[in-house]
């Protein structure tokens, strides 16, 4: 049946779809105001926080006047947004000057100072912190209505403002649960490349290839076709974020067809100590390479010196990096000499234990702090690469001396710290087959996955 409308009341109907539309482009305009505030808002400004929500900002008293409808829903929604300014807490600072610097005035100060004594002490603030001040309104007339940082990933502390004026402080704990987690694949290029096409995280993968330098020579070891296996912990959120990526549990290169795997098994001094599936620490007295991501570019024995221009012996190996890559102690010990020394130009020298001791040379410059006399833990940061003394280029020149003589650091042998005997080994050798289990059903888990995803993709298309 069709209606028809008098001229009038086509008219009047018009009229109201306009009206109507321009309601609904109001309120569509409301929601995207709003919007726009959750997305600036830190965690703090969520109206669904434990904490007694703000109600301080300045308010229309006016009545709603028909034909201002437009102005006053744009100054509410201006009330209701907030912002959130950071500020980086500098060395020495206090929090009391972090505020002052981002403009707060002193009693709003002193009022969430105090509040934060309840579940924080201000004086144990660390360098580089960062400070989140939430503003309602324009925040360059206005003090802060929350205040918030986080201690860990997962614990957060902050304070929000009451409706008298004070502020109330409490601190967020996030739970959290751990999961193995397991890669493997084929090397082409480097176990780098290989295993960041993985999805191996950088983290892991830097603590790998030091577990491994003990035993291999990234840079003349590893063929193509050789292959790695790693499980790893890793702590996320009961929604599934990732908080941090643990210590390795396993891990496993075969090389040319020679499968070398260490295990993590007990903790000394609260470190974690590896073996190798003997019940070997694969922890030696001195590591093979002290510089992570180096290239060899010049090995032990005779060559033609790139700047005397003649032959002569090279006493240890050369590691070509970038200036400034971090140095490491070899192995513990005690540093002997820290001096520039002619040709080895930024120069250091460490006993270890039994007879050996080591040498750094052609160094940029030393770890802040280090003496002579000053005792070392193996890997810890001694200097930067440099290209002091007679030197083409940034390098690292690295020595090992055993009885007082220049040995090749590729081929010297040196102990491990530490091998399990009798009962110990058989325990170890019942935990490695839990862990080699525990690899076996996370493979079979995650290839189940993969089918019930892909089945699932079959079936919707």
């Amino acid at each position: 049946m069709e209606i028809k409308l008098r001229p009038k009341l086509t008219i009047i109907a018009c009229v109201g779809i306009v009206v109507g539309a321009g309601i609904l482009i109001q309120i569509s305009d409301i929601g995207a105001n709003i919007s726009r505030s959750e997305i600036r808002s830190s965690s703090l400004a969520d109206p669904e926080s434990d904490l007694p929500a703000h109600n301080g900002a300045v308010q229309p008293t006016s009545q709603l006047n028909p034909n201002n409808s437009t102005e006053k829903t744009e100054t509410e929604a201006k009330a209701k947004e907030t912002i959130t300014r950071s500020f980086t807490v500098r060395k020495g600072d206090t929090l009391s000057g972090v505020l002052s610097r981002a403009g707060v005035n002193s009693n709003t100060s002193q009022s969430i100072i105090n509040a934060l004594d309840d579940v924080f002490e201000p004086r144990e603030l660390k360098t580089e912190q960062e400070i989140r001040l939430v503003y309602t309104g324009d925040w360059q007339k206005t003090d802060p209505i929350r205040l918030a940082f986080n201690l860990s990933p997962i614990h957060e502390v902050f304070a929000a403002r009451n409706s008298d004026g004070t502020f109330e402080a409490k601190e967020k704990i996030i739970e959290t649960k751990s999961e193995l987690v397991r890669h493997e694949g084929h090397i082409e290029l480097s176990l780098f490349d290989a295993a960041n096409r993985k999805g191996v995280p950088n983290s892991v993968l830097v603590n790998m290839s030091r577990l491994f330098s003990y035993d291999v020579d990234f840079q003349r070891d590893i063929r193509k076709g050789d292959g790695f296996e790693i499980m790893f912990t890793r702590r996320l959120t009961n929604t599934g974020k990732i908080i941090e990526n643990g210590q390795i549990e396993y891990a496993s290169m075969t090389l040319r067809g020679k499968k070398l795997s260490i295990y993590a098994y007990d903790k000394v001094d609260g470190a974690v100590v590896y073996y190798n599936a003997s019940g070997e620490g694969i922890r030696k007295a001195l590591m093979r390479t002290p510089i992570d991501g180096a290239r060899l570019s010049s090995k032990f024995g005779k060559r033609r010196h790139p700047i005397l221009g003649y032959t002569k012996m090279h006493r240890g190996v050369d590691f070509a990096a970038a200036k400034g890559t971090p140095i490491y102690a070899a192995g513990d010990g005690v540093v002997m000499k820290k001096e520039t020394a002619g040709g080895y130009g930024k120069y250091i020298s460490i006993k270890h234990g039994g007879s050996f001791s080591t040498a750094y040379a052609h160094m940029n410059k030393y770890a802040r702090g280090l003496k002579v006399g000053a005792r070392v833990k193996q890997g810890q940061v001694i200097g930067y690469v440099g290209s002091t003394g007679q030197a083409t280029g940034p390098h690292l020149h690295y020595e090992v001396h055993e009885g007082g003589q220049q040995v090749n650091p590729m081929k010297v042998s040196v102990p491990t710290t530490k091998t399990l005997l009798g009962q110990d080994l058989a325990m170890f050798i019942s935990y490695r087959q839990d862990i080699d289990n525990q690899y076996k059903e996370t493979a079979e888990r995650e290839s189940a996955s993969i089918l019930a995803e892909q089945s699932l993709d079959a079936l919707t298309r």
